[in-house]
């Protein structure tokens, strides 16, 4: 929950490991690897998840910089 602007964010249970996890500092690489054996998707698709949900959490200030 953002209280400065009122909006409330709310994550699936993928959603929620990757911000779980972007807390610890992973780099996205490791992550998406990891991700993908956890989950058995294909890496690739996993990526570009992993990737537009960061942009997402940018470009709402919930996270400085996508990597």
């Amino acid at each position: 929950m953002d209280q400065t602007v009122g909006a409330y964010y709310g994550l699936d249970t993928i959603g929620s490991e990757i911000w779980r996890r972007l807390q610890h500092g992973p780099e996205v690489g490791v992550m998406v690897r990891e991700l993908a054996e956890t989950y058995h998707h294909d890496a690739a698709e996993v990526e570009r998840d992993v990737l537009a949900l960061m942009e997402k959490m940018r470009e709402q200030n919930l996270i400085r910089r996508v990597s």
